[in-house]
């Protein structure tokens, strides 16, 4: 539970892996409607055309005159053998926005001058044949700019995280995976009001080929959160678990996978939770892929579910309310057809969240049902030349959470474009340049402003928005530079909130000029 800003270091991050839909069958209550893994870059990448194992690079940005900067390092060391050490250092100073916006109580507010921000991240990994360590270490802060918090209020954001594995080859078949996963994470914090969350989980995963058609994967896990409050935080209501100061949770799940491969590719399995608090969950999960020549059709269906946190228990809308898990229906249908370079997709979905874990004025609590339907149709197209990719989204809300709702509008969901158009494209231009432009256009939205003839808060329509990034990337040995723009229209589109929770759009950082240059040796 954290805010947006420039807190992740994406100059270090190698790629992307995002599975649309629920994976809550293999991943748990964390991944209800999509799975997004995120891999940095390693030994290999850094070394990749270069002459020695480390990289050095920096940022400096600039949006309408307050200047934000950033530097990392990375390095590599191959130890002998099959043993390899990676580690990475990362440092962002700069502010959410430069502009001034109006706040919920008619009051002005200069966000460049009240919202700085700051990051601090380190990350170290070790390797060796089967054996596998990851650890980081975060620090982010920030100046919240608005009535509800005092300017002087700094809440700051850090983590320690640290990954264990060992993959156990049992034969050339079977597979056991034991991990360790500890998180310690601090949210919100400002000076003896700290909440504090100690997340150990263990789990063991077995992978199994079981011949040229079948394969089997399944798993147990378990966790336990412990979360506590600052000292100063004794007797007030929603920063306290009901009254206490200390509370632990306790969560044990297994799940259960199988794939055939023939004529027709069939995936079925599912997965069951207990919280010892929020109770049980079972989801169940169907996949059905078929390719034939060009063409290929995917049917999906789906359960999912969203495992309360923390937060919600210290936000409950009544003391000592049960909170049940959220839960989630989702159905796909896709078909997609390959001509020569270019790959055409066309998406059919409905998702279904049925007692939506919804946050009101009172806090949090079970809602009633809410659905979207929607379509997606994507293009994609390579080239010795380079890529261009295109995609139209649309969809239709259902929603009877009226915290969710836009009175009037019944197909929107808040803060949400039911349509966006999105362009992406890499132009090899030769002698180590290449261009990289990209296109978004938002659809209208709906959202809760300030309105100085009511002098209060009142339902607004926000323009759709055209969103043009540009950026010239040049490669020559060692050294790595670029020279970009970000919203160069000017178009500003901010940050709504997603729910009636009295609180303005916030601005972003509207026209952003970026260097950025790497050197490795």
């Amino acid at each position: 539970n954290t805010l947006f800003g420039h807190r992740f270091p994406i100059h270090q991050i190698k790629r992307l892996e995002i599975i649309r839909g629920p994976g809550s069958a293999i991943y748990g209550g964390l991944a209800e409607l999509a799975v997004i893994k995120v891999v940095t870059l390693q030994g290999e990448d850094l070394t990749s055309g270069l002459p020695g194992k480390a990289a050095v690079g920096g940022m400096f940005g600039s949006a309408s005159g307050k200047a934000r900067g950033a530097w990392s390092a990375l390095l590599a060391a191959d130890l002998g053998g099959d043993r390899k050490l990676t580690a990475a250092l990362f440092s962002d100073d700069g502010r959410r926005s430069p502009f001034t916006f109006t706040d919920f109580d008619g009051s002005k507010k200069d966000a460049g001058e009240l919202s700085p921000t700051r990051s601090r991240m380190a990350n170290l990994g070790y390797s060796s044949g089967a054996f596998s360590f990851r650890g980081l270490v975060e620090d982010y802060r920030i100046q919240d700019p608005s009535s509800a918090a005092p300017a002087t209020s700094t809440r700051s954001f850090s983590s320690q995280n640290a990954d264990l594995r060992y993959g156990y080859q049992v034969n050339k078949d079977l597979t056991l995976t034991p991990s360790y996963s500890y998180r310690r994470v601090t949210s919100w914090a400002k000076p003896g009001r700290e909440r504090t969350v100690q997340r150990d989980k263990g789990g063991l995963v077995l992978g199994w080929d079981v011949d040229a058609e079948f394969s089997f994967n399944a798993g147990v896990e378990r966790y336990t959160d412990s979360a506590s409050v600052g000292a100063d935080s004794a007797g007030l209501t929603g920063v306290t678990f009901d009254g206490d100061q200390r509370v632990t949770y306790g969560v044990t799940g297994a799940y259960a996978e199988l794939t055939y491969k023939g004529p027709v590719n069939l995936t079925v399995g599912g997965r069951y939770e207990k919280h010892n608090l929020a109770g049980s969950a079972f989801v169940p999960r169907f996949a059905l892929t078929w390719v034939g020549g060009a063409f290929h059709t995917k049917l999906l269906y789906a359960g999912a579910f969203r495992t309360p946190n923390v937060q919600v228990f210290a936000l409950r809308a009544a003391a000592n309310t049960k909170i049940e898990p959220e839960k989630t229906q989702d159905l796909e249908l896709e078909a997609g057809w390959q001509v020569g370079g270019s790959i055409t997709t066309l998406t059919l979905f409905q998702t279904k969240l049925d007692k939506p874990l919804v946050y009101g004025t009172l806090g949090y609590s079970n809602g009633p049902e809410a659905t979207t339907k929607g379509a997606e149709l994507e293009w994609k197209w390579r080239q010795s030349w380079g890529f261009l990719n295109a995609s139209y989204s649309m969809h239709k809300a259902d929603s009877k959470v009226l915290d969710w709702s836009v009175p009037g509008h019944d197909g929107n969901f808040l803060g949400a474009a039911t349509t966006k158009l999105s362009v992406f494209a890499g132009i090899k231009l030769g002698s180590g340049f290449s261009l990289d432009p990209s296109l978004t256009l938002l659809g209208e939205r709906y959202g809760y402003d300030y309105n100085a003839t009511a002098g209060a808060l009142a339902l607004r329509k926000f323009d759709s928005a055209l969103l043009l990034n540009l950026q010239v990337v040049w490669n020559q040995g060692p050294w790595t530079a670029s020279l970009g723009g970000f919203d160069l229209g000017d178009k500003r589109p901010g940050f709504i909130q997603a729910y009636n929770g009295g609180a303005v759009p916030l601005p972003d950082s509207g026209r952003e000029l970026v260097v950025k240059l790497r050197y490795g040796f």
